[in-house]
């Protein structure tokens, strides 16, 4: 009588074998299809995505004047001036290929002389504290542009909006021991110049973008508005710092920046993405 039981494993382990490489090729092929699919919708979803051009901006005082054009297909909503300030620290150089820096002196004499000295800002370590609290970190705070005839923060498609705005920063007094969640604190430029005089800060750098999501609230990169050093001693507003126009370059460019540079080297240009994930959730 023959054993039928090896040949009966054979055709199990074939089978089994068989039904193996059909389940791999109908995963392939269906990651193929859910990454075609996911192409197109991206694709799509740009076409109807808003693109925010800001046509004037001017200070009055430390209120920020916007006139703002949205060339897109989609609204965007949402609507803010999302700003950022740095400690920093100012620098002289007699040249630009140095890295040792000169003191006041030494920039007195060149000037003296008609000689350049090369301004750099660097940014402090120095710890800032508020109130009660021994140690405070910047973050960016994000003041909303509102339409007041409408009394929302959307603008739509091909639609135009002019928009006056005081620019909120901030900054995080605490967070909880190996938490995501603290507490921040949000303050006119006023009330920050007069905390940074505290903490003896005599530079602070200063960075502004427009920003908004569109209808299914994703976040839309937008351009940088401005970036300006102010000067404790010499500025007593921003209109006075913009005007001033101290830069610094500590900070990334934006997408729609790189056409003022003109070229830039091809490793730097490989590692440039766009953004496309959702913004940090606000912290309460």
């Amino acid at each position: 009588m023959v054993d039928i039981a090896p040949i009966a494993e054979i055709v199990l382990a074939t089978g089994t074998l068989a039904l193996a490489g059909l389940g791999y090729l109908t995963i392939r092929e269906n990651r193929k299809q859910l990454s075609l699919l996911s192409l197109r919708t991206g694709i799509e979803r740009a076409q109807l995505e808003p693109y925010l051009l800001v046509k004037t901006l001017n200070f009055e005082g430390n209120q920020l004047k916007l006139r703002i054009e949205n060339k897109g297909n989609g609204h965007a909503t949402w609507l803010g001036i999302q700003a950022t300030f740095y400690p920093v620290e100012r620098r002289s150089y007699a040249d630009q290929s140095t890295s040792v820096p000169i003191n006041q002196a030494q920039v007195i004499d060149r000037q003296s002389r008609g000689l350049v000295a090369w301004e750099h800002f660097e940014p402090s370590q120095r710890l800032l504290s508020y109130a009660d609290y021994p140690q405070v970190v910047p973050v960016s705070m994000v003041t909303y542009l509102v339409n007041k005839e409408l009394n929302d923060t959307v603008l739509t498609a091909r639609e135009t909006g002019e928009f006056v705005v005081e620019p909120y920063f901030g900054f995080e007094t605490e967070r909880k021991m190996g938490g995501l969640e603290g507490h921040w604190q949000g303050l006119p430029f006023f009330d920050l110049r007069q905390f940074l005089d505290k903490n003896a800060i005599k530079y602070v750098a200063l960075e502004m973008y427009l920003v908004c999501k569109d209808v299914t609230d994703d976040f839309v990169p937008s351009p940088r508005v401005c970036r300006f050093v102010f000067d404790l001693v010499k500025h007593q507003s921003l209109e006075e710092a913009y005007k001033d126009n101290r830069g610094f370059a500590f900070t990334p460019i934006g997408q729609r920046e790189l056409g003022q540079m003109e070229f830039i080297p091809g490793s730097a240009y490989h590692e440039l993405t766009r953004p496309r994930t959702r913004p940090e959730p606000w912290k309460k």
